[in-house]
């Protein structure tokens, strides 16, 4: 009886990762409606991972579904996936919302989950800018100068 639960959990297994990785080759083929319907189907049976949560939020983002798009993304921060692409897509479509603050915030995250990344770092500081909120984009750029001295044009700033 073990053995045969144990087979049923592995087969069920291996079958989520063969539609995770077959909805990942739909995305990178531009299928984003083909990559919803796969990854739609597994979440009705509840089957879905922070990851595929992931991927199901960039496939209604490259389709312009925003609200569906952030729906999965906070589903996949919900279940513990937390990526800094996630918070820069949370950024990107709270930008397209007006939604100024929120924008900062998403940024910040994702700069603290992917600190080698300066790109986070500097349009935090250009929203802040944005914003009028000039002593944090000051604090943003000096960190930027300190921590990436690479990045051009940031003591101009």
């Amino acid at each position: 009886m073990a053995g045969l639960l144990q087979g049923l959990l592995v087969e069920t297994a291996w079958g989520i990762d063969a539609e995770l990785k077959q909805a990942r080759r739909l995305f990178v083929a531009g299928k984003y409606g083909e990559v919803i319907q796969v990854l739609e189907k597994l979440a009705e049976a509840d089957s879905i991972s922070g990851d595929m949560r992931r991927l199901l939020g960039h496939a209604y983002l490259k389709l312009g579904k925003h609200t569906q798009a952030r729906e999965a993304f906070v589903d996949a921060v919900s279940k513990g996936y937390w990526a800094s692409d996630v918070f820069g897509s949370f950024a990107y479509i709270d930008n397209l919302e007006n939604r100024e603050l929120n924008v900062m915030v998403s940024l910040e995250l994702a700069s603290v989950l992917d600190p080698s990344n300066s790109n986070y770092l500097l349009v935090l500081a250009d929203q802040a800018v944005a914003v009028r909120r000039f002593q944090f984009a000051h604090a943003v750029y000096s960190q930027l100068s300190r921590s990436h001295p690479e990045v051009a044009g940031i003591h101009l700033k």
